[in-house]
């Protein structure tokens, strides 16, 4: 890890880490980009928002507006404001991926 000290007018050091010590935390990328099918190319039925059903709708109108699938290893769940982040695994786990939006 190396750090920057940007002189000290806002005394802030920021520890920038370099991405081979990154690739212990995340997945293959490849197969993760291959997963993100255009909507034109998969059935509405297949896609796990619409499996997840009343848990997508109930989380929707308590104001989630955006999901984003994250290339990493381990589950990963967490709420930014209107936006749910998790991992690819658990968006393709429905009962993960359900559990997710109940907990938003």
């Amino acid at each position: 890890m190396d750090a920057y000290d940007n002189g000290g007018e806002t005394g802030v050091t920021v520890a920038l880490v370099r991405e081979t010590r990154l690739d212990s935390a995340y997945a293959p990328v490849e197969p993760w980009l291959n997963s993100l099918v255009p909507a034109q190319q998969q059935a509405l039925a297949e896609e796990p928002e619409y499996r997840a059903g009343r848990a997508a709708v109930a989380a929707w109108e308590r104001g989630l507006r955006t999901i984003v699938s994250l290339p990493v290893r381990e589950p990963f769940t967490r709420v930014a404001g209107s936006v749910l982040l998790v991992s690819a695994s658990v968006r393709t786990d429905d009962a993960a991926f359900r559990a997710a939006l109940e907990a938003y």
